[in-house]
């Protein structure tokens, strides 16, 4: 693989975010082990079949495994288990519809005010008392932490009490 890549050549590339948790907490694995986890999500389209999906997978995984070696030669050398899902397996799995772990599409008729819906981005539910503030909120997925600190600003508000500064 030569990089850097054309366009055409982008779209059989994965982008992903790789983690490795082991690094702060090492029990997560054995020892002079490390535990890694790649995400990427612009590669297999969310509504293909389970049939269509398994049998991208191998090709898939080599297709990342193959990227983490140009950037970390040998990386694959030292992999010896991996889970694959498909968004069809964290739909079964962890019960997330269309496997959409940010609890929809991060596309620009999904932010800002139009997250989770039209005229539910202030973290208020429909039912009173009730906030949301996890991944389908602004500004949607990953651990920020930001949507849970702008629904305890609305709580506060909400209770008469001034916010923080």
């Amino acid at each position: 693989m030569k990089w850097p890549l054309t366009i055409s050549e982008m779209r059989t590339q994965p982008s992903m975010v790789l983690t490795v948790p082991t690094i702060h907490e090492p029990t997560l694995a054995p020892k002079g082990k490390h535990m890694s986890l790649k995400f990427t999500a612009d590669m297999l389209p969310t509504n293909s079949s389970v049939d269509r999906g398994a049998r991208k997978r191998p090709n898939f995984l080599k297709s990342v495994l193959d990227t983490l070696d140009h950037f970390a030669p040998s990386f694959s050398d030292g992999v010896i288990h991996t889970q694959f899902l498909l968004p069809q397996d964290i739909e079964e799995q962890l019960n997330m519809p269309g496997g959409h772990i940010n609890h929809g599409d991060m596309t620009i008729d999904q932010m800002f005010f139009k997250r989770p819906a039209a005229h539910y981005s202030d973290y208020r539910s429909p039912i009173k008392g009730l906030y949301q503030c996890g991944s389908s909120s602004h500004p949607g997925g990953g651990v920020s932490g930001v949507p849970g600190h702008n629904a305890a600003r609305e709580i506060r508000r909400d209770l008469g009490r001034p916010s923080r500064r």
